[in-house]
């Protein structure tokens, strides 16, 4: 659930006025000025056209850039992933010129698409703040959250308390690992980005990476519910949590009846269509390793629920279970 914090870290910077929503993203890294648009989101990779305008920094955090995630089996997600936007020794740095090599999938701003946007949301932070990605983290965010186990690596004193990935195999849930491998579906299940985390790889990234438990989680979801401060440490103003936990997508845009999408988090519109209790206004988001969070500003209420299942039938299920239960406990 890297991506909400990486957001959050972004809009720290944005109320310090570093930037403007509507700004293009070249502006500040020069590379994306040049994209080009796939001519058919299904064509040929080098039939492609220009683009009709830049990307611009609102773009990158509600997912409308363009951009992709390479997590499918296609020929584009072969390529994304071919082209070492994930290796290990890529800096956020390098990411973005791999990227401006990769065409855009449709056009900016017709259309949410699941994204590296907060790949991007954090190199922007680099380059805003001149600070590398995990010691700004470390300083604007876990530090005054208190938020020790938080962070992309675990030392030696804490290695023995990481928790192994799952998948079902044959019928048999085991590990993600050299041994038992992993399932198929893109970077996300490679074997050393769900169970490597005990050198410090210097793979910072904004999408995915970073890990954390259910109270450090909880402390900076519960700052996001009480207005952007936990414990007389303020990391963000109220009405720019307001704003993040705002739908920003179009009708045009929308992905789903139910939900739209703010600044680094999903926002429910309508709980009938979502088919389980959240309220209105409940901010929210998941992660790759079926974990979900959830924060729900009309009831006072912060859920975490941490999981370590990938490509598990019936995973899907818990959100909407862990919400009957929740739900279903309170009482006027």
């Amino acid at each position: 659930m890297t991506k909400a914090i990486a957001s959050t870290a972004l809009m720290q910077l944005y109320e310090e006025g570093r930037f403007q929503l509507q700004d293009p993203i070249s502006r500040y890294i020069p590379e994306f000025a040049n994209l080009r648009v796939l001519r058919t989101q299904d064509g040929p990779l080098d039939e492609t056209v220009a683009m009709e305008r830049e990307p611009t920094v609102q773009d990158v955090l509600r997912h409308t850039a363009g951009l992709s995630h390479g997590l499918g089996t296609s020929e584009y997600d072969e390529r994304f992933v071919g082209s070492g936007v994930f290796d290990t020794d890529t800096s956020l740095a390098e990411m973005m010129s791999l990227l401006s090599d990769l065409p855009l999938m449709n056009q900016p701003g017709s259309q949410y698409r699941y994204s590296v946007g907060p790949d991007v949301a954090l190199r922007l932070v680099e380059v805003l703040s001149g600070m590398r990605a995990d010691e700004y983290l470390a300083e604007k965010l876990f530090e005054p959250l208190a938020m020790p186990d938080t962070g992309y690596w675990a030392d030696s004193d804490n290695a023995s308390r990481l928790g192994p990935v799952h998948w079902m195999r044959n019928g048999e849930l085991v590990p993600i690992d050299q041994e038992y491998g992993a399932p198929a579906g893109g970077v996300l299940v490679q074997p050393w980005s769900v169970n490597s985390y005990t050198v410090d790889h210097g793979f910072n990234r904004g999408s995915y990476g970073l890990l954390s438990t259910a109270e450090d989680y909880w402390k900076f979801a519960q700052a996001m519910l009480n207005g952007g401060i936990l414990n007389g440490e303020r990391i963000l103003g109220p009405r720019t949590v307001d704003f993040m936990a705002s739908n920003h997508l179009t009708e045009a845009q929308i992905f789903s009846a139910a939900t739209g999408f703010g600044l680094g988090f999903a926002v429910v519109n309508d709980n009938g269509q979502l088919g389980f209790p959240l309220s209105e206004d409940t901010f929210f988001w998941g992660g790759a390793a079926a974990t979900t969070f959830w924060i729900d500003p009309e009831e006072d209420l912060v859920v975490v629920g941490m999981t370590q299942h990938m490509a598990v039938p019936g995973t899907g299920a818990i959100r909407g279970q862990l919400a009957a239960l929740v739900y279903g406990a309170l009482v006027d």
